[in-house]
C-alpha cells in the first residue's frame, strides 16, 4: 500500500455509522450483545459496500492482497470463510468487468 501513508482506511467507505444506527436502535450494547444479535455476518451477507471498498482499492493503483476477516459467525468457520472468499472472487469479477 505504498503511497496511502499511514491511514489506508481513508480510502474507502465506512460503514460503522450504520451499524451504531441499528445497534442503538435495537438497543445493542457491547461487542458480545452484537453477536448474539447477528450484527456481524459473512462478507457479502451484511452493510459493507464490498464492490465499493474494491473500486476505492483500484481506484488508487492498489494492487496487493486482500484480506478478509471473520470475527463472528453462526456457520462452522470454514464454510464462513468460503462464503467471504466468493464474496471477494464475485466482487473482482465485477469490478473486472
Amino acid at each position: 500500500m505504498s503511497g496511502l501513508g499511514a491511514a489506508p482506511i481513508g480510502c474507502v467507505p465506512i460503514v460503522a455509522s450504520e451499524v451504531l444506527a441499528r445497534m442503538r436502535s435495537q438497543q445493542i450494547d457491547g461487542f458480545s450483545a452484537a453477536i448474539r444479535a447477528r450484527i456481524f455476518t459473512e462478507l457479502g451477507n451484511g452493510v459493507l459496500d464490498l464492490d465499493g471498498v474494491l473500486q476505492a482499492l483500484d481506484g488508487i493503483g492498489y494492487s496487493g492482497w486482500l484480506m478478509v476477516e471473520q470475527d463472528s459467525s453462526w456457520l462452522p468457520p470454514a464454510e464462513a470463510a468460503d462464503i467471504g472468499r466468493r464474496a471477494v472472487r464475485q466482487a473482482l469479477e465485477r469490478l473486472d468487468q
